[in-house]
């Protein structure tokens, strides 16, 4: 967040005088015995997700269960900040840009106390001071979706389409065409060169790179490798392989750790 403002307490706020607390409840499950925000959507752990959306400014992040205080764990965790802006680990739809435009509707509002969709935003000399529930604003009531939180299987399931429709948007801008994008799977962390088309049925994971100009025909799984430009691909299994462009590989071969021409 890059801003200054002045508060209902007329203090001067800027941004180093700000952080982020991420509340991480190690209780919730959804399977395994694993933290709800450890589970993966798209390459990426739900926490990690959230984590992108505050890159570049102060987070401290803390473990919590639904019977602590969140104010309480404001004042213990950052007590020499003048503003906190409380989220959850278990939100990972949030952006830099939904945050930004909160700020900029808690600023206009001169600061105090406001409670978002879920989390805070809290000035702590009016927090200090003691409050009733009536000096709490709600703001961000609008952006309700992007404060959806992965608390059970359904919400898991309804996050994991969202991200992947976000993740086929990106690419489609980039000038990837796709032909079904709602049975094609592209984790967040790959990249894919202009022009290339995707056809149903594929699943494309960890870090793979396909050039631009590509023809993936359906039915190809592509795990963590790099295709070259102007390839085309029939109904193939490539993991940690490397294919030079202008390569065509054919239904049922597969490549394991091998570099292909």
């Amino acid at each position: 967040m890059d801003t200054t403002f002045q508060t209902l307490t007329q203090k001067t706020i800027s941004s180093k005088d700000i952080c982020y607390i991420l509340l991480k409840n190690n209780v919730l499950s959804l399977y395994n015995s694993v933290p709800a925000y450890e589970m993966d959507i798209c390459g990426k752990k739900i926490i990690d997700w959230t984590r992108s959306a505050l890159d570049g400014n102060e987070v401290i992040e803390v473990d919590y269960t639904l019977q602590d205080n969140v104010f309480d764990l404001v004042l213990k965790h950052a007590k020499n900040k003048s503003v906190v802006c409380v989220l959850y680990a278990d939100t990972p739809l949030l952006t830099k840009v939904v945050l930004q435009d909160l700020w900029n509707i808690y600023t206009s509002n001169g600061g105090g106390v406001c409670k978002l969709p879920r989390g805070y935003m809290i000035e702590l000399q009016s927090l200090k001071k003691g409050m009733s529930i009536m000096d709490i604003q709600k703001i961000g009531e609008g952006f309700a979706k992007e404060f959806f939180a992965v608390t059970n299987l359904y919400a898991y399931n309804e996050v994991q389409n969202i991200m992947r429709d976000r993740i086929v948007a990106y690419h489609m801008e980039n000038g990837v065409i796709f032909r079904d994008s709602k049975t094609v799977y592209i984790d967040a962390d790959v990249e894919i060169g202009e022009g290339t088309i995707i056809f149903p049925n594929n699943y494309i994971y960890d870090q793979s790179e396909i050039g631009k100009g590509c023809v993936i025909l359906p039915n190809n799984t592509i795990i963590r490798s790099k295709i070259g430009n102007y390839c085309k691909l029939n109904g193939a299994y490539i993991e940690q392989s490397k294919i030079e462009s202008n390569a065509e590989i054919n239904a049922y071969t597969r490549l394991i750790n091998v570099t292909q021409g």
